[in-house]
């Protein structure tokens, strides 16, 4: 008798086909039928209608109807249909059905009524987990718990056992990841160059999956969860029962990073060599670019200088080391918060709801000296706003340069066996520059651009022409001078008395 295989799994599971594949395989082998086809619906319901959508289903019935099969085999009839719509194809077609338990021939009235009241059972278990799923729904609604699905990335699956609720508790692996994201963007690195970061660290995105395109890290920048917030209905609100990844203001910035008008044009060209933009004529004071091998001043009068890209690029990488060895701590301080933006939120906030209040005021007094007044009020709020903004953004822009560095920076650090970074035993000078090496170019753009601000000057001596100014290990800088504190000078005092 020929028989063909029929596999469905409702839910993506790469051994779930496979096992049902052994299963049937072997009651087929068992029974002496010719196994001469197999179909597969991998991720489809059966509780849903599958005609016409040229799966698997689709495949069974047309070979069964041209005559090329005899029998189905399925690991069990739930496996195969769940709805008398999808029954009474099968018995027109005179197909004998097979599981790893029983048989059942559509051929004769005893299987067709067995095959019904079975499927009639199988249709009520649907409807009863149905109506079961939609009172789950309800108490997580009333309860501000996420409904179920999928595993979000940074949290943890439902563990019942423990009476946990699925993407409700933080996975810290993947939730330090998360917060690297977002810091990225706030430091306006473009959603690209974020995927491309984490893809060529191999960081895994999920158990098997370790490529991340931008449409992912784009999804975890717009989804609210991670600041702590659930949606029922469309609709987003906090909650108190799912741990928070990304705090408000983080949140905020990115929300105002992404908005920005300037992230949906074209940026032009971006910079292919280490040093394009960074580094600074000392002539006129231009942003020197790269072609061919060099380094030059775009000005096109003599007198301005260029330098060969590989001898100026060994310097800094050179000084770039030396400062995180000389500084590791005043560099990796940079992921701790510089000031404290809420304040200035609750200010902007405040004058926002005073110019409303201001304006319903003076509408209501309808006179011409209101009118004169009024605007003269306005302009003073609104200045007093864009100063507040300014600074604002002064904060956010700092913040996000200094946690870029610092992110940067534990790139070229050793981290002992607890997986902390080691600062007093670190990398040796060689072993900081082949990290160095490995990194991505953006990366490497953000440790120099952090750390040192370089002009070029005309001349053949590269390293006297090539002026390098440490903006965080200045005891490296030339011009250092080491005058004590107040407290130094007290404390030496102390010792000569």
């Amino acid at each position: 008798m020929r028989a063909a295989l029929y596999l469905r799994q409702s839910v993506f599971l790469e051994e779930g086909i496979e096992r049902q594949r052994e299963r049937t395989t072997a009651r087929a082998k068992e029974r002496r039928f010719q196994v001469v086809d197999e179909f597969t619906d991998n991720e489809v319901s059966a509780s849903r209608s599958r005609k016409g959508k040229g799966e698997g289903w689709d495949q069974l019935l047309a070979a069964a109807h041209e005559g090329r099969i005899d029998i189905v085999v399925c690991v069990d009839l739930d496996r195969l249909l769940r709805s008398i719509t999808d029954l009474i194809p099968l018995i027109d077609s005179g197909l004998k059905i097979l599981t790893v338990d029983d048989e059942i021939d559509l051929d004769s009235p005893d299987g067709e009524f067995r095959a019904t009241m079975l499927v009639a059972l199988a249709r009520f278990e649907v409807r009863l987990k149905s109506r079961r799923q939609l009172r789950a729904n309800e108490y997580r609604d009333t309860h501000d718990i996420p409904i179920a699905g999928k595993r979000r990335y940074g949290y943890l699956p439902a563990d019942r056992s423990k009476g946990i609720f699925g993407n409700t508790k933080i996975r810290k692996d993947e939730a330090l990841i998360v917060r690297e994201i977002f810091e990225a963007a706030r430091a306006r690195r473009s959603i690209r160059s974020i995927a491309a970061d984490l893809t060529s660290r191999k960081v895994p995105f999920h158990d098997k999956v370790s490529v991340w395109t931008p449409r992912r890290v784009r999804s975890i920048l717009s989804n609210p969860c991670y600041r702590g917030a659930v949606i029922h209905n469309g609709v987003w609100r906090d909650s108190v029962n799912v741990d928070t990844i990304i705090e408000t203001d983080l949140w905020d910035d990115v929300r105002d990073v992404l908005e920005e008008p300037e992230r949906y044009r074209s940026p032009g060209p971006k910079p292919v060599h280490l040093l394009t933009g960074l580094m600074i004529c000392g002539t006129c004071g231009e942003k020197m670019r790269h072609t061919g091998k060099m380094y030059y001043c775009r000005t096109p009068v003599k007198g301005h200088p260029s330098i060969s890209d590989v001898a100026v690029e060994d310097l800094v990488i050179e000084n770039v080391v030396n400062a995180l060895q000389s500084h590791p701590s005043a560099v990796l301080a940079g992921k701790s918060r510089l000031t404290d933006p809420m304040p200035l939120r609750k200010r902007i906030e405040m004058i926002n709801e005073k110019m409303v209040a201001v304006t319903e005021t003076f509408v209501k007094l309808e006179s011409p000296s209101s009118v004169a007044v009024l605007n003269q009020t306005l302009r003073k709020l609104d200045a007093e706003k864009v100063e507040l903004e300014g600074q604002l953004e002064m904060i956010r822009v700092q913040h996000g340069a200094r946690w870029m560095l610092a992110a940067a920076a534990e790139s070229v650090f050793q981290k002992n066996a607890s997986g902390k970074l080691s600062l007093d035993s670190g990398p040796s000078p060689k072993e900081m520059r082949a990290a160095f090496s490995q990194l991505q170019l953006d990366v490497k753009r953000d440790l120099v651009e952090g750390l040192i601000d370089i002009t070029l000057y005309p001349g053949r001596k590269n390293r006297q022409r090539t002026v390098i100014k440490h903006k965080i290990a200045h005891s490296l800088n030339a011009d250092f001078d080491p005058v004590p504190t107040e407290e130094e000078w007290d404390a030496a005092a102390a010792k000569v008395h």
